[in-house]
């Protein structure tokens, strides 16, 4: 399954998502109208997974950039406990 952000942050999708013919490449019907990649904003994000779970929420830990075009990010799987408390008072 393949998803999208769109430019207004909502969810477009999921869709059955196949491989295309380069390892870079997937294969998606993704209705009209497509998303928008352009260097005036931030592009869209896309989700892959599979169709029992095909998102995960996670905490991003840490974010490495590599050159001007690549990065390196690591994540931990969320876990609700960590904000549980949140919201109380201080003791």
């Amino acid at each position: 399954m393949v998803a999208y952000r769109d430019e207004d942050g909502k969810l477009v999708g999921p869709f059955a998502a196949s491989p295309g013919s380069t390892p870079y490449e997937v294969i998606a019907p993704i209705p009209l109208p497509w998303p928008e990649v352009t260097l005036s904003q931030e592009p869209p994000h896309v989700y892959f997974g599979t169709l029992q779970r095909w998102t995960y929420p996670a905490l991003i830990t840490e974010i490495r950039p590599q050159g001007t075009d690549e990065v390196t990010v690591t994540a931990v799987n969320y876990d609700d406990r960590i904000y549980a408390d949140d919201d109380n008072a201080p003791a």
